[in-house]
């Protein structure tokens, strides 16, 4: 009997600065070790959209990496890990607790590839909380933000 095993498309791979960049679209676990490994601090920066998570080293910053990604960049939501322990989100405008944690939830499976999502940090900056109350850096447990 044969098993399928899914695999993320290999976005791109691009040269930037003389560098191989790979830019994975909706990694699996080992696709997503393969970033973390070969990246500074086994960190990794990405984009999640409304219909693809996008990744690569973070070697690479959001602007340098921008015109190869085919969604709209600028309505993404762009992420960057510190190891499996933190991740900042952020974003051109505000951005509103109901439609992040909308985000967040439908790439779940995906973020655990990339962070330990029980004990990290997530910042979110530009944030708006469901009453509108606004918080330029806000600072709180992955978890304890998705079931509050």
């Amino acid at each position: 009997m044969k098993r399928l095993i899914r695999q993320a498309e290999i976005h791109d791979t691009v040269e930037i600065g003389g560098k191989q960049v790979e830019i994975y679209n909706n990694p699996v676990n080992q696709e997503a070790k393969d970033i973390i490994n070969i990246s500074p601090n086994s960190s990794v920066n990405g984009l999640m959209t409304n219909t693809d998570i996008y990744i690569w080293s973070s070697e690479f910053s959001g602007n340098q990496i921008k015109s190869y990604i085919r969604d709209n960049f600028d309505i993404g939501y762009q992420f960057s890990t510190t190891g499996n322990s933190k991740i900042k989100i952020f974003k051109n405008g505000p951005i509103r607790e109901d439609e992040i944690k909308t985000t967040l939830n439908m790439y779940y499976g995906y973020l655990l590839n990339i962070i330990d999502t029980v004990n990290s940090e997530l910042t979110i900056e530009n944030y708006v909380d469901g009453d509108g109350t606004q918080d330029p850096s806000y600072t709180i447990n992955f978890n304890d933000f998705l079931n509050r």
